[in-house]
């Protein structure tokens, strides 16, 4: 998806929130990357000497991570678990990047709570129910993507999503709202780009209640 622009136009908002967080801390800790894939978010953390645990369920785009990042600890794990992979308050920043099987379940919040220090921060994105996509993914099930599933296509509301992230302990810093316009994941047209101008200009980005996809930065209270 990397390699089309609708893949470009989703880096941008993600690789945003990202230089967020790398500007709100003071020197390199300890980053937790759920779902790593190929390692292309570990590695601009590892490149400027953060220790880097990278996790994912496939083995052989772990391997890529570690090949992309050697220094990083790359753990196989089981599609099943409900515990991430870190010990309790021991991780600064932690990643779950377009990792739907993850960050929709139940599990994950109490987690990703358990796992951060106090001021540790998540970057993550959700599926939001509450947006056109969701509509038509749950009512029209003809218009859903090759492959997509009900744990990864917008099975819950933002609104709540945040909310129980704010229960927990959370507070959020950033958030944008994005995939308003009618593309695919693996979209390469040429309004995808024009598109992403209007999102950035219009305030669409800001709207996340209704948004079809919502990346954010949240911080754990210390």
């Amino acid at each position: 998806m990397r390699g089309t622009r609708y893949g470009q136009y989703a880096d941008g908002v993600e690789s945003a929130l990202l230089q967020y967080v790398l500007s709100k801390s003071a020197k390199p800790g300890a980053l937790l990357d759920v779902g790593c894939e190929g390692g292309r978010w570990s590695k601009v953390f590892a490149d400027i000497g953060w220790r880097v645990t990278s996790t994912d369920v496939d083995p052989k785009v772990l391997r890529v991570c570690q090949t992309r990042v050697p220094n990083a600890r790359c753990v196989l794990v089981d599609p099943n678990s409900d515990r991430l992979e870190a010990e309790d308050e021991s991780v600064d920043v932690a990643l779950c990047v377009e990792v739907g099987p993850v960050i929709h379940t139940d599990w994950a919040i109490p987690e990703f709570a358990r796992v951060l220090k106090g001021g540790g921060r998540l970057v993550g994105v959700c599926w939001n129910r509450s947006s056109w996509r969701g509509f038509f993914f749950h009512n029209v099930p003809a218009l859903r993507s090759a492959g997509s599933d009900p744990l990864v296509g917008f099975p819950i509301k933002y609104r709540d999503f945040r909310r129980r992230m704010i229960e927990h302990g959370f507070r959020f810093e950033k958030e944008m709202g994005y995939a308003w316009g009618p593309f695919r994941r693996t979209s390469n047209s040429r309004l995808v780009t024009l598109w992403a101008s209007l999102e950035r200009y219009s305030g669409l980005q800001r709207i996340v209640r209704y948004a079809p996809m919502v990346a954010f930065v949240s911080r754990k209270e210390a």
